[in-house]
Formats: C-alpha cells, sequence, structure tokens
C-alpha cells in the first residue's frame, strides 16, 4: 500500500462507499485500522 497510486506523500487516501452514489474520503486511517479492517473483510 506504501506504493499505492492513490497516496499522497506519505498519507494513504481511502475512498469509501457510504451508500449508493455517496463516498466518504479517509485520509492516513492508520496501520492498526486497516489491518483490522483487512482482517474482517478476509475472514
Amino acid at each position: 500500500m506504501f506504493f499505492d497510486k492513490k497516496r499522497q506523500g506519505k498519507t494513504l487516501r481511502f475512498i469509501l462507499p457510504t451508500k449508493l452514489g455517496d463516498v466518504k474520503i479517509v485520509n492516513d486511517p492508520g496501520e492498526e485500522y486497516v489491518r483490522r479492517a483487512l482482517a474482517v473483510v478476509l475472514n
């Protein structure tokens, strides 16, 4: 993720769908938050 094109400088940017036609932009949510989210999705 550190080499992703969506990255700005040292900040990771996530575009998260919240409902149909709407998104939330989250800048640098933190490594632990991303790890927990991936664990939920992958299990």
